[in-house]
């Protein structure tokens, strides 16, 4: 069973971190690029959208790391710190880059759209650590 759990969460982690470099790296940086007459209506759509692939992977990393946590299938502290990676992936999408969507999609606003790029760099690095993470995990289940 904790194989399938691990193989779970590092098919999640790793889903999420490709997602997270793709929007870093081509969604964010093109929303800048977008017609201001169409600004607000791309915003919501991608929102729409990627929420969609966002967040059953989310759903899945989360349920994973808490059962992972609270019942690891042997001693290690990484499986705390794993819960810590998704703990503060959660708080910053819900305190960071909910509220700062919720602004573009009232309108273009250059200064939140810079915030977006440059803060996500933190989901991006927490991201590329739980991926990394799972991969240990699973490769220590193996010995």
């Amino acid at each position: 069973m904790w194989l399938v759990v691990l193989i779970l969460q590092a098919l999640a982690s790793l889903n999420l971190m490709g997602l997270i470099g793709c929007i870093q790296w081509v969604h964010y940086p093109m929303f800048a690029r977008l017609e201001r007459a169409e600004f607000a209506d791309s915003l919501r759509w991608h929102g729409e959208r990627i929420s969609w692939l966002v967040g059953p992977w989310m759903l899945l990393e989360l349920f994973c790391a808490l059962l992972l946590y609270f019942h690891p299938p042997w001693p290690s502290r990484w499986f705390g710190g794993g819960l810590a990676l998704v703990a503060g992936l959660w708080l910053s999408t819900g305190l960071i880059f909910v509220p700062l969507h919720g602004r573009l999609v009232r309108g273009y606003d250059a200064r939140a759209l810079r915030l977006l790029v440059l803060c996500n760099w933190l989901r991006t690095v927490l991201w590329s650590a739980r991926g990394l993470l799972s991969l240990y995990l699973l490769a220590a289940a193996g010995h």
